[in-house]
């Protein structure tokens, strides 16, 4: 619960810890303080950087990102691939790759669950700040 609303959080990690909430409209999301209550809660005894997912339809997603370590952060490659994963692991999306779009940044965002392999590509750049 973060200002008396419930938030569902899909916990992942991709090196270091992450939660995937799916929500409406990602551009409206107070990012920042939904963010930093989720990322700090005491189910994330370590922390956790949080990734805001909108489903845009059954084959891409809109993400915001708000990071344990640098608060609002435009994009970086881990939390792409934690929304890619997150929309197949709950069935938001059907197709095979995931087109996750994240401030300007456009990736596709491929599970193989058999192996547990994420593959992400596109062009990115590595971190970028807000």
């Amino acid at each position: 619960m973060v200002n008396g609303e419930p938030y569902g959080v899909t916990a992942l990690s991709f090196g270091s810890p992450h939660g995937a909430v799916f929500v409406d409209d990602v551009d409206s999301l107070d990012v920042q303080t939904i963010g930093s209550a989720l990322g700090t809660h005491a189910l994330f005894p370590q922390d956790a950087s949080i990734v805001f997912v909108q489903e845009i339809n059954k084959e891409s997603v809109k993400a915001r990102l708000w990071h344990k370590d640098h608060g609002g952060i435009v994009f970086t490659p881990e939390a792409a691939s934690v929304a890619g994963t997150a929309a197949k692991m709950l069935q938001k999306v059907s197709s095979g790759d995931v087109t996750v779009s994240m401030n300007g940044n456009i990736v596709k965002v491929q599970w193989n669950h058999g192996d547990d392999e994420v593959l992400l590509t596109g062009k990115a750049g590595l971190l970028r700040t807000s």
